[in-house]
């Protein structure tokens, strides 16, 4: 995978330890959303500079790729897990940056650059929280289709018992992008 990412309007930027303070910064204006969907947010925010090296070391050995969300300063985060044949989209915006596209963005550009860096990719999945409209909104903007569903316990007293699963296809995001 690159260490950066063109996204037009965001910029990928693979993290490192100079951006402890901006992700910091960034899960201090965002945790009570965070808090609602990511359970390990708050061991996150309360050591930055412990998340960015947990991000570095797996991107090193190929087995997660996360990257700061980058306009205008670190807007928020995202990632792609490799597993066989398909990999696992993960993001968040900031909360003073949201609903302005970013998150589309981000999820298109790592999207492309996912399939282009790994050949052997079929498809991409987003695994969102039915009650996340937000998170939802952004996989479908992305040109992900929901496909199914899978039942869980809540991890927090926002979540559902419900999650749902956004997949797009290798060929589906050439055409999209097309």
């Amino acid at each position: 995978m690159p260490e950066g990412v063109d996204g037009g309007e965001v910029q990928l930027v693979r993290w490192h330890a100079g951006m402890a303070d901006g992700l910091a910064a960034a899960f201090i204006e965002s945790e009570p959303a965070l808090r609602a969907w990511i359970p390990s947010a708050a061991s996150e925010q309360e050591n930055a500079e412990g998340f960015i090296a947990l991000c570095a070391a797996a991107f090193a050995v190929g087995s997660s790729y996360a990257y700061a969300v980058v306009s205008g300063g670190i807007a928020g985060y995202c990632n792609v897990t490799p597993a066989g044949p398909s990999a696992k989209l993960a993001y968040w915006i900031r909360s003073g940056r949201t609903r302005q596209g970013l998150g589309t963005a981000a999820v298109r550009a790592l999207t492309d650059a996912t399939f282009a860096a790994i050949p052997a990719l079929s498809r991409i999945e987003a695994h969102v929280d039915s009650e996340n409209k937000a998170s939802r909104r952004v996989a479908e903007r992305a040109g992900y289709r929901l496909r199914g569903s899978v039942g869980r316990l809540p991890r927090t007293a926002s979540e559902s018992t419900l999650e749902l699963v956004f997949v797009i296809e290798r060929g589906e995001a050439a055409r999209l992008r097309d």
